[in-house]
Formats: C-alpha cells, sequence, structure tokens
C-alpha cells in the first residue's frame, strides 16, 4: 500500500524534489474511526514517520470517545487538491502545497498536520475586510456552541493538544477549525533527524508511545 501511494504521488507531481521532506520519510497509518452513522470504518493516511505511532494513538482514543470521522483517504484520491479534499469532507494529514497566498510550505508538507471534517469545522479568514468560508458548506456550522455529530469540541482538541499538536481554532486570521499541527520548529527538527533520533526525540517530548 505504501509503496503504491508513494508511486501515485509522485507521477501526478503531488510529492516532488521541492517538498521538504523526502517521501521515504512519509509512512502510510490504516486508521479506525465511526463514521457519522456510528459504523466502524477503516481509512489511509499520510503522516511523518516518527509521529505515525502518536496519531494512531489519538485515533484510537477518539474512536473510544465515539468521535465521528466522515471520511480518511489519501491525498492522491484528490489530486492533491486541498478544496476537493475539504469539499468532500475527508479527514487527511500529508500534502506537499504552500500556505495560500505565501511561497511558504505548509505543515501538511511536512506530514506533521491532521485535517478532520473540515465541512463541520471550516477555515474563516479575511480578504478586504470580507469574510471567507472554505468549504463553503461550512457556514452552518459557525456557531461553535452548538455542538453537532463531528465537529471538534474541547475533549479532542485537549486530546490532541496532549500530544503537543497545536488547535487551528485558537488562531485569530486565519481560525482553522479543522486543523491541528505540530509546532512549525519541532515538524522541521523532525524532519532533519534520522528516524530513530527523530523518534527518540519525539518520545521524549511527548511521553511514551510503547502501548502502541
Amino acid at each position: 500500500m505504501e509503496q503504491e501511494f508513494i508511486n501515485s504521488i509522485t507521477d501526478k507531481k503531488i510529492w516532488t524534489d521541492a517538498c521538504p521532506v523526502h517521501h521515504s520519510r512519509l509512512m502510510v497509518i490504516e486508521i479506525r474511526y465511526k463514521d457519522f452513522s456510528g459504523n466502524t470504518q477503516k481509512g489511509q493516511m499520510m503522516v511523518l514517520d516518527v509521529i505515525a505511532k502518536k496519531v494512531l494513538q489519538i485515533f484510537a482514543k477518539l474512536y473510544l470517545m465515539d468521535f465521528r470521522i466522515n471520511k480518511i483517504s489519501l491525498i492522491d484520491n484528490y489530486a492533491g487538491s486541498d478544496d476537493a479534499s475539504m469539499e468532500d469532507n475527508n479527514s487527511s494529514a500529508f500534502n506537499c502545497r504552500k500556505i495560500a497566498g505565501t511561497e511558504k510550505f505548509s505543515l501538511h508538507s511536512y506530514g506533521t498536520a491532521i485535517d478532520i471534517n473540515p465541512v463541520q469545522n471550516p477555515i474563516i479568514y479575511y480578504e478586504n475586510e470580507l469574510q471567507n468560508i472554505e468549504p463553503k458548506t461550512g457556514v452552518d456550522y459557525l456557531d461553535r456552541s452548538y455542538i453537532r455529530v463531528g465537529m471538534i469540541d474541547s475533549d479532542v482538541v485537549e486530546l490532541f493538544k496532549s500530544y503537543c499538536f497545536e488547535w487551528g481554532g485558537d488562531w485569530k486570521d486565519p481560525v482553522d477549525y479543522h486543523h491541528f499541527q505540530l509546532p512549525r520548529k519541532i515538524s522541521e527538527y523532525l524532519a532533519s533527524l534520522p528516524y530513530e533520533e527523530g523518534f527518540k526525540y519525539f518520545t521524549e517530548l511527548c511521553g511514551d508511545t510503547s502501548e502502541m
């Protein structure tokens, strides 16, 4: 599965030599989750190799918390289009792309950022004092006091934060409710280290992964 995905992202130019992390440092993990109807499903997500065990722990705990996820699918199924993935309410991680309007790589390019249920947890940003919401269907979920299926609540946020992730919902502009990421300095440092050193550093920084 992993080599198949590597071939796909290189063939489709989703990964190129310009990306900040070599594809050999990316790992496909299989995640069990509950869909909006409560049925157990399996999906694939690609993350930086040294955080893979922690991401599996997070989603195992989300499953036990009965948190519902619409879909988890690899970004090559959307030809690398973040817009298409969001519109399909897909949860994903790796996608080598720049932050909109900048030349800086998104932390998705490192495999250290995760988006969950974009429709129920949209991004809000301003251009020329006008409010923009993506995906557009997320407009029905701007009232964060009324928690519905798939919406990220304080328990989910605290779970991710306990694993050193930051939440985009804490930001001012944009407010990115579906986005979790490791801090940039940590992401860049982990990517610069060989796997064994990076795994040791991350384990010491964010706790033990032995139970996985």
